[in-house]
């Protein structure tokens, strides 16, 4: 777009009457129509190729490169439908065409320039803002050119040949120059003089005092005219724009309500105007960090730049000042607070860099606080570099042609060329390159000497690097390991390698025996205890190959080892949310209430002084303050970084850093929002090995990464909006991220920890994700995640006043630390929200509402009580991971005793013997210890019973006895024993014996075949009856039955001796 007319052009209207000059305008104004719509016209398509110059078409290899028959003023790089890289020709230094770098009164000097503009000659025109003037410097100005006051000059003031600081200049086609007067509250106008001298005072056209009415301004900051006079305005303290046609004595609002806000019919102190030759109003709107453009007539504005709040991002502005726009529609922003200028073509969603942005200096590739743009026709940039007194000329350089894909896909690129034409290119296929992992079994840490099996997955085919160099077997088994080693594989698909690194750790197998401790081997008496020679991280029981029972012993309490009472001395804390320790034990406390990070020395105490090593400069913005620092990860290196979670970035303190050190900004810090740059309230924060840094964006609902040295981040779990889906997080809140990648996140609000493997587009839970509860299955809101050498899963359960663990696989966790309700007793939390295991497996707990730091040890010996009879065995895991299984013990059930016989029925009067087994030892209901039981003369029923004993257990058995009386059987008695035997047939035995029955049965003891039946007598009483020919020892029964052979009386005799009479 052209806004200046060649003075010699033009008619000057002292020499042409007023109605021919109007003629005269709208024939030029045709012209410059005819012009544009000509150049529109004849725009010749570009002829344009893509083609691969790389020795290959995989990520890493391929090199892309675009020829073009026409010169090239933008590339963009496309993969598919998405924009990933954009290269646009600018110089990266500037030159100095106007002043000496140093503020003065000179000619050649420059006082704080406010603004630039170039006439059609190529004169350059500065509003050299404490000098109070306009100078002219002559094309083809370098530094130390002096100039010519062409306007003020006469010290600041009111009168006419007086300015405040002119914040903004514009010169049209006479020569005539337009001042934003703002202290004044006017706009000048000073007319060019006789022979093309400029006036010696001006003339106000707009504004002159004061206030909101439509003849009046309020610091008017920015001036721009168009073909026909007519005078727009930014006027900043009324937070509109107006316009002034030629000769009027008030305005009208074009844009703006005149009420600072940042709605769409809304500007806050807007600083600078631009029209177009549409009539389009485009307006630095400064304290909406945003440029709006208002369509001819139009009741709103839309955003065209910026807008996603104040920061340094390419989709952000920072307190924006000076405007200008090329004929393609092409925006051009002095970025005051970014000390940069930012390019915006139409329809961007984002900026790029064409001078500065290196920082606030002087350096020829710098800017400090650029106040003022203007583009000539060339390209070139020329900023009024407001703090360095100069203005720098920024000269485009050529397009590079060429690029490098960092990911698979199907590449083009939009090709503009210098007169604005575009064409897009053909595709070219670059194949990603294959995502390699490995997997280890049994485990990722094995004890030295044994053997591992590794898995390589991801490619086509695989090729070790070391390991067994060349080997393409998958899986690889690899034998005694015998100390920490990496192995790498290269995955091939397509031709296109990747490659995976997998370090398996060795470690000494721990030293265990199992004990019973308790009072017998049996079932409720049984008391297994397990001894270790290394502290414990998990103990799993089994009977037999059955798991029964998982445990992580640790101390039943905790003690303090930072803070205690809650205040901002050195040893005190006000809501520690986060913790993190050295390698050296040094504990890293995130002291949110006192917006600073404090370390404690190892093995503190309650009341031990910290010292600040970030932060603690009071809540706020600056390098070296923090705003409700939340998360914390502290590097091999010592080097400190912290979710500044107020402040919407990510801060790296280095090594050995105070209270007075400044921080430095690697992620996030352009403001509050959703774009790559952005965080919006960022809670946990993680490194890798790689410099990666891995952020839980929380009211995003998403995990961020950054590449080292990025400038943006890529979404690597959530980003689907708030939700309990498997590839949705809501509010996640601390991370942890292991050597393969995979992203642990506390997802707060779904009451679960979701592991995100690498890459992957959905997460799976590892723990929680049944509901809000205090079951050994729940969580509830759980804060923060780390994960141990084995893979087990701690979590800072924050409501449950507690820190679970889950095991690898579990279904569900363990109370390690707290659960005892929430206090603060040395066996409880309340509130914990961060927790941190050591390599010894020692508990680290951000108790935050009791306002100290709890450290749980492990304890290296446990017990447990078996339900149930087995062979039990422990496989033990030592806090280093490594694992032994100890020896078998054997649980019993209680013995098995039986009486026999059962039960029985007897005569009374008669005899009983009861004979127990399946014990070692017995003892009878009556007392006796002897087996069998033998009882005489049973005259009434019973029930005996009998307790057996076998190593310690006992069982118990009952017999019944059951007693009759028979008729006529009044006795039964042995009276005579005749012999004894020696040996069988020799000196036999014989037995008188009373009785009263209708028959007789003696019976011998077992094995003898003694059996004598003595029968057919009468029921009355007789004498003298004789058992003969008795001869072996033992316990014999005499049986009295009556007439039908039922037993009514039974006695027992034993019968001894050892010679013949």
């Amino acid at each position: 777009m052209i806004h200046f007319l060649r003075g010699s052009d033009s008619p000057q209207p002292s020499c042409i009457p007023p109605t021919h000059r109007l003629r005269l305008w709208l024939f030029f104004l045709l012209l410059l129509t005819l012009n544009q719509l000509a150049q529109a016209q004849t725009c010749t398509t570009p002829t344009v190729s893509l083609v691969n110059t790389g020795p290959g078409n995989c990520v890493g290899v391929a090199s892309l490169s675009v020829s073009s028959n026409q010169p090239i003023s933008q590339l963009s790089w496309y993969s598919g439908n998405t924009l990933v890289y954009t290269s646009n020709p600018q110089a990266s230094t500037g030159t100095i065409v106007v002043g000496t770098g140093t503020s003065g009164s000179a000619a050649n000097q420059l006082n704080f320039p406010y603004s630039v503009q170039l006439d059609a000659t190529g004169a350059v025109y500065v509003g050299d803002g404490i000098n109070f003037r306009v100078q002219k410097f002559p094309l083809n100005s370098t530094a130390g050119t002096a100039g010519t006051t062409v306007a003020g000059g006469n010290g600041e003031g009111n009168a006419a040949n007086q300015l405040g600081p002119p914040v903004s200049v514009f010169v049209d086609g006479n020569g005539a120059i337009y001042i934003a007067d703002v202290n004044n509250r006017r706009i000048q106008k000073w007319a060019a003089g006789g022979a093309g001298l400029p006036a010696t005072s001006g003339t106000t056209v707009a504004g002159g005092s004061r206030g909101a009415a439509a003849n009046q301004l309020e610091n008017p900051y920015g001036v721009f005219v168009d073909g026909n006079g007519a005078v727009y305005i930014a006027d900043a303290g009324n937070n509109r724009v107006q316009k002034w046609t030629a000769g009027a004595t008030s305005g009208t609002t074009v844009a703006g309500n005149g009420v600072a806000g940042n709605a769409a019919n809304q500007l806050n102190a807007p600083s600078a105007v631009f029209v177009d030759g549409s009539g389009a109003l485009y307006v630095v709107d400064q304290g909406n960090h945003r440029i709006q453009k208002w369509a001819a007539g139009g009741a709103s504005g839309t955003t065209v730049a910026g807008g996603n709040g104040l920061g340094t991002g390419a989709h952000q502005l920072y307190t924006p000042q000076g405007l200008f726009v090329d004929g393609n529609g092409t925006i051009y922003v002095a970025d005051y607070g970014n000390h940069r200028v930012q390019k915006w073509t139409a329809g961007a969603t984002t900026g790029i860099t064409v001078a500065g942005g290196n920082g606030q200096a002087n350096g020829a590739n710098q800017l400090d606080r650029p106040y003022g743009v203007f583009v000539d026709g060339s390209g070139v940039v020329y900023v009024a570099d407001y703090g360095n007194h100069r203005i720098n000329k920024w000269a485009p350089g050529a397009v590079n042609p060429v690029y490098a894909p960092t990911a698979g896909g199907s590449y083009t690129v939009l090709v503009t060329s210098v007169n604005g034409c575009t064409a897009i290119t053909n595709a070219v296929t670059v194949t990603g390159l294959p995502s390699v992992s490995i997997s280890a079994t049994p485990s990722q840490t094995i004890p030295v000497g044994s053997g591992v099996t590794l898995t390589a997955s991801g490619a086509a085919s695989y090729t070790w690097n070391n390991g067994q160099p060349g080997s393409t077997a998958n899986p690889l088994v690899v034998s005694n390991v015998n100390s920490n080693t990496a192995f790498s594989v290269t995955g091939v698909t397509d031709g296109c390698s990747g490659t995976a690194t997998i370090t398996i750790t060795t470690c000494a197998p721990p030293t265990v025996n199992l004990l019973n401790t308790g009072l017998g081997s049996c079932v409720g008496l049984a008391s297994l205890s397990l001894s270790s020679n290394q502290s414990i991280s998990q103990l799993s029981w089994y009977n037999g190959s059955t798991l029964v029972f998982s445990t992580s012993p640790q101390d039943n309490a905790g003690t303090t080892v930072a803070g205690g009472t809650d205040g901002p001395a050195a040893n005190q804390l006000f809501y520690p949310v986060g913790v993190q320790v050295d390698a050296g034990g040094a504990v890293y406390v995130v002291d949110q209430g006192n917006n600073r990070i404090q370390k404690f020395p190892p093995n503190g105490t309650a009341g031990i002084n910290g010292t600040t090593v970030a932060g603690g400069n009071g809540d706020g913005p600056d390098a070296n303050q923090l705003s409700s620092p939340t998360g914390l990860f502290v590097d091999a290196n010592g080097a400190i970084y912290v979710a500044d979670q107020g402040n919407h970035r990510i801060q790296k303190f280095l090594p050995n850093s105070t209270s007075e050190t400044a921080g430095i900004t690697v992620a996030g810090g352009n403001g509050p929002g959703s774009g790559p740059d952005q965080f919006e309230n960022p809670t946990g924060v993680h490194v890798d090995v790689g410099g990666a840094i891995y952020v839980s964006d929380g009211y995003n609902n998403r995990v961020q990464k950054w590449a080292a040295g990025a400038t943006s981040g890529t979404t690597v779990a959530g980003g689907n909006g708030a939700g309990p889906d498997a590839n949705q997080l809501e509010t996640p809140y601390g991370l942890f991220v292991d050597a393969s990648g995979a992203v642990y996140v506390a997802d707060q609000y779904n009451n679960r920890i979701q592991k995100w493997a690498a890459g992957a587009v959905s997460g799976i839970t590892v723990a929680g994700g049944n509901g809000a509860g205090d079951a050994a299955d729940q969580l509830s809101n759980p804060t923060n995640v780390d994960v141990d050498a084995s893979g087990a899963v701690y979590v800072a359960d924050e409501l449950n006043h507690r820190i679970q663990k889950w095991a690898p696989g579990g279904t569900s966790g363990i109370t390690v630390a707290g659960g005892n309700g929430d206090g603060p007793a040395a066996n409880q939390l309340n509130d914990p929200l961060d927790v941190y295991v050591d390599a010894s497996g020692t508990l680290y707990v951000a108790d935050q509402d009791n306002v100290r730091i709890q450290k749980w040890v492990p304890v290296s010996s446990t017990v447990y009580s078996p339900t149930a009879v087995g062979s039990y065995t422990v496989r033990v895991t030592s806090t280093n991971t490594c694992t032994a299984v100890t020896n078998a013990f054997t649980v019993t059930g209680p013995p098995s005793v039986s009486i026999s016989p059962a039960s029985q029925t007897i005569t009374s009067g008669s005899g009983v013997t009861l004979t127990a087994s399946g014990a070692t030892s017995y003892t009878w209901s009556n007392g006796s210890t002897a087996n069998p039981l033998i009882l005489s003369n049973v005259t009434s029923t019973t029930t005996l019973s009998v307790t057996g004993t076998t190593g310690g257990c006992s069982g118990t058995a009952t017999s019944s006895v059951s007693v009759t009386q028979a008729s006529g059987a009044a006795s039964l008695s042995v009276t005579n024993i005749s012999a004894v035997v020696l040996s069988a047939g020799n000196c036999p035995a014989s037995v008188t014996f009373d009785g009263r029955g209708q028959l007789f049965q003696v019976i011998g003891p077992a094995g003898s075949n003694y059996d004598q039946m003595i029968s057919r007598r009468s029921l009355a009483n007789y004498t003298g009856l004789k058992a003969n020919l008795i001869k072996t020892t033992g316990i014999y029964t005499i049986r009295a039955m009556d007439s039908t052979r039922n037993l009514v009386r039974q006695f027992t005799f034993q019968v001894t001796g050892t010679s013949c009479p």
